[in-house]
């Protein structure tokens, strides 16, 4: 009999983000989705479903259920959920894990988290199948993922085990007691659909033991025919097999001469006959460029490495020369080169386009954005050319940061912020100060709106003041911030962003509004 294991990483979309970004592990995250043309909750962690969110749940009142526990709606981060993204990077965990299965794959859901291994005759190797497990978990814990596992003969009793038998460490199950456990897990083990689980439930049929003493014969024409294959998955009466996820096939294309060429030639002639190639292969797997690595090495054994990264993935071979020529400028290649390596690190399926009949505008304006982002990159370098990113942070100062446009590989849509709080705030200046400014200010009501405010040899007259916007740091910062913002507005028309430090008993000029 067949040995199966199921690696199942709970809350997967939240996890990876979590990962990804581990400032978002002491917040409430929510992941957004679609459904019928509304905008509902995908996936949300722990601390936003002790707020009463749930998956399915419209993001509206998701932002309401948040602000009413403030201490935590302050902090809340909604995002768009990717599940192209989620699936990608389940697929690239696949790979890494056929070091203890040499057959693993993603098992077949609309939105999958878990991955199914066949380690029939694996045990012995890493001394029992209950140690290669713990060692797999072990594995997945130093990435940072939670996981859940089960380990059966068939794929359904190993799914359903790693799912439900609620336990962090790892569930093996002999062949003698697993009709046993089978009959004790609750139907939803099963891997029924919504539907059907519901239909069950108003029946008050809730484990497995009370599916299975309904007469079989009507079973199909009540609950459909998936509910009978999945039982006889279940008990190994059906045949399953594990799609394996294969790593794709390298492409590569090698260039060699006993006589060296100038750089110029072999940017010229070279290269461009090698990308053809390597364009030619992809065309024909309906593949994308999304990484790019040049090798020139020189008669006397010297290796020149270049590195590309594009944001949009692309086959066009003009636009891939262009930056590889702009790659050139910043780090000169030597003359007598006798070997041209050229392999693509990374891509993508080709995806389909839909264009509009009448021009699309943001589209255009976007893949200009992207083209002058690459090329920028490819002359400057990677870490010279950088986008802000929003961060679920309070203090001003601390709510962006900088991080490479390449590597983010995003362009942000206009009016689309990338992090959204979930509560109303005060307008935001533009541009902040370096650092705050200390201001004397002058106020008629004590703990008020400023008056006059002076720094240095100048002096003002507030003429509309609007405020005080509380903002505070939680207590596991350290140092805890405590401010009240005011926008005021002075007499001679500028508009000027400041706010009083509780902590320190002093006012400061922090940004003016251009």
């Amino acid at each position: 009999m067949k040995r199966h294991l199921c690696l199942w990483f709970p809350n997967w979309p939240i996890q990876l983000q979590q990962v990804a970004e581990p400032e978002f592990r002491n917040r409430p995250l929510i992941l957004t989705g679609t459904d019928r043309g509304r905008e509902v909750v995908g996936a949300c962690c722990r601390l936003a479903a002790r707020c009463g969110v749930h998956p399915g749940l419209p993001v509206a009142e998701a932002r309401t259920l948040l602000a009413d526990r403030r201490h935590r709606a302050s902090d809340a981060c909604i995002q768009a959920g990717n599940s192209e993204r989620d699936r990608d990077q389940l697929r690239r965990l696949a790979w890494s894990c056929e070091s203890f299965s040499p057959l693993v794959g993603i098992e077949e859901r609309e939105h999958p988290s878990s991955l199914l291994m066949e380690i029939t005759g694996c045990g012995p190797c890493f001394g029992g199948e209950e140690s290669l497990a713990r060692q797999l978990q072990a594995v997945m814990a130093e990435r940072g993922f939670q996981t859940r596992l089960g380990v059966a003969d068939t794929i359904g009793v190993a799914w359903g085990v790693a799912h439900y038998a609620r336990m962090r460490h790892p569930v093996v199950i002999i062949p003698a007691n697993e009709q046993q456990v089978l009959h004790s897990l609750p139907i939803e083990a099963l891997r029924l659909s919504a539907e059907v689980v519901h239909k069950f439930h108003t029946l008050d049929v809730r484990r497995v033991s009370q599916l299975l003493a309904l007469p079989r014969k009507s079973l199909p024409s009540r609950f459909g025919r998936e509910l009978v294959l999945r039982i006889d998955q279940a008990l190994g009466a059906a045949l399953e097999l594990i799609v394996p996820e294969r790593r794709p096939e390298p492409v590569v294309e090698t260039w060699s001469s006993e006589f060296p060429i100038p750089a110029t030639q072999a940017l010229d002639v070279v290269v461009t006959k090698l990308l053809n190639r390597i364009v030619s292969r992809l065309s024909e797997r309906q593949e994308r460029i999304v990484g790019l690595c040049w090798q020139f090495r020189t008669e006397d054994r010297q290796s020149f490495d270049l590195a590309l990264t594009l944001i949009r993935p692309s086959r066009d071979e003009r636009h891939l020369l262009e930056l590889l020529r702009l790659q050139c400028e910043r780090t000169a290649l030597p003359d007598g080169i006798n070997r041209v390596r050229v392999e693509v690190t990374a891509f993508r399926p080709q995806s389909i386009e839909v264009q509009s009949l009448w021009g699309d505008n943001q589209e255009q304006n976007e893949r200009d954005a992207v083209a002058l982002i690459e090329r920028l990159a490819s002359r400057l370098g990677e870490d010279a050319v950088l986008r802000p990113r929003l961060c679920p942070e309070q203090q001003p100062e601390l709510a962006f940061r900088y991080e490479s446009a390449i590597r983010s590989r995003t362009v942000v849509r206009g009016g689309t912020p990338p992090v959204d709080d979930g509560h109303c705030r005060l307008s935001r200046p533009i541009w902040l100060k370096q650092r705050p400014v200390p201001v004397d200010v002058l106020s008629i009501i004590p703990d008020g709106p400023p008056c006059r405010l002076s720094w240095g040899r100048e002096s003002h007259d507030v003429a509309q003041a609007w405020g005080p916007e509380r903002i505070t740091t939680g207590w596991w910062r350290g140092n805890q911030v405590r401010r009240d913002y005011y926008q005021v507005e002075l007499t001679d028309g500028r508009r000027l962003w400041v706010f009083r430090d509780w902590s320190r008993k002093r006012w400061f000029l922090h940004a003016a509004f251009d």
